[in-house]
């Protein structure tokens, strides 16, 4: 439901501006009509965004009690990330001046993976992009005072708070030397830091010079998403297993924390199976273990 604001100024009724549909796709790629959901996406992939506006400027002028000559006009395209009510994060993808006979506008822009957690919002708004010298008492005068916005929130994966965050490089020259400097991926996380938010406690790293696996994990291969979940999976839940101090609090590490995380993780591989059932599981039967892991992790993505 939309929550109406009384604004003390005139501003653009909703059914003054013909507005099409969101549409939302991998960078690169045909968009599609953006659903509530975005399924089937990890943060290898970047996403382009666009929406379209009909502004029947002349009218627009009359409502605001500007004079057509007047009015200045400016379409904004904004995004942002995060969980909860209102977005952490917020960029904005494409400013565009409206014209005076320009009454039909097309916004775009991108958003690479590696910067979206838990869900997308989108924002297109209008503004007043110049101080009239005509105007009526109600009219608006200040510079950037917003007329108009339509805003469309997407979930990411089922909220996201669950996925784990990807970035590709070459290992060539980020890990030149090290051990893993020709491993397909690369796991970062520290044992222990259970009460981190998930997504700044862990990143995955791709390895762009293993150029096969890199195009399969973009193009979301099950089978090769299958293989880096199952290996995130299996070492965060093997390092938890056996912590005392994580079975003592897991059920107080909040959502969308390392703790959080593992805890979902564990009640999907392990349903109902108590702490001890499942590190007996771990210590005297790691084959069955690792398949009860391999399992969930066949989803595609760290849910």
């Amino acid at each position: 439901m939309r929550r109406n604001t009384a604004f003390p100024f005139n501003t653009i009724p909703d059914e003054m501006v013909e507005f099409s549909p969101w549409m939302l796709g991998t960078r690169g790629e045909p968009l599609h009509p953006a659903r509530e959901i975005l399924e089937s996406w990890d943060y290898v992939r970047a996403l382009e965004v666009s929406c379209a506006i009909k502004l029947p400027l002349d009218k627009i002028a009359d409502h605001l009690g500007i004079p057509p000559e007047e009015l200045g006009l400016e379409a904004v395209l904004r995004a942002g990330t995060g969980r909860g009510r209102f977005p952490r994060k917020v960029w904005e993808l494409e400013r565009r001046k409206v014209a005076g006979g320009e009454e039909h506008l097309e916004l775009r822009g991108c958003m690479e993976g590696g910067v979206l957690s838990s869900r997308l919002h989108l924002e297109c708004l209008i503004v007043l992009s110049d101080s009239p010298a005509k105007y009526q008492a109600a009219s608006p005068v200040k510079v950037g005072s917003r007329l108009w916005s339509k805003q469309f929130d997407v979930l990411l994966e089922d909220g996201g708070d669950s996925r784990f965050p990807m970035e590709s490089l070459s290992f060539r020259d980020a890990f030149s030397g090290e051990p893993h400097e020709l491993a397909p991926w690369y796991f970062y996380w520290s044992p222990g830091n259970y009460d981190m938010d998930f997504t700044g406690a862990t990143r995955l790293y791709v390895n762009t010079d293993t150029v096969e696996m890199h195009k399969l994990l973009v193009a979301g291969d099950p089978v090769a998403l299958q293989s880096v979940v199952y290996d995130v999976f299996g070492q965060l839940l093997a390092g938890a297993v056996s912590d005392e101090y994580f079975w003592s609090g897991i059920h107080d590490f909040h959502e969308g924390s390392v703790g959080g995380q593992l805890r979902n993780w564990l009640d999907m591989a392990f349903p109902g199976k108590p702490m001890g059932a499942v590190q007996s599981l771990y210590r005297h039967k790691p084959g069955a273990f690792n398949a009860a892991v391999l399992s969930v992790a066949d989803m595609g993505v760290a849910k």
